[in-house]
């Protein structure tokens, strides 16, 4: 196992009743949700459904890619931090 530094981080607010377009992820990261409730659904039609301190690896960097929805009441934050390359 090797320990490295987050080189980047990004927060990402999304207000009630949004729905994302279909989107590849722009590389392996992951993505952890501060608050409200969303789902996210893979090309495959999976539906996940997220909520606070939720952590997901998002590895779908080709093809359709997937979908989020914020399905709370109130605005849904996330934490985003890339994956090294190895």
């Amino acid at each position: 196992m090797k320990d490295g530094p987050a080189s980047k981080y990004r927060f990402y607010t999304f207000e009630p009743g949004w729905i994302g377009e279909p989107l590849p992820a722009p590389t392996r990261q992951f993505l952890a949700l501060q608050s409200g409730a969303v789902e996210m659904e893979t090309t495959d039609g999976t539906v996940q459904r997220l909520g606070p301190g939720d952590l997901v690896l998002l590895e779908d960097t080709s093809g359709k890619g997937h979908v989020t929805r914020n399905v709370g009441d109130g605005y849904a934050m996330f934490l985003v931090v890339p994956v090294p390359a190895e």
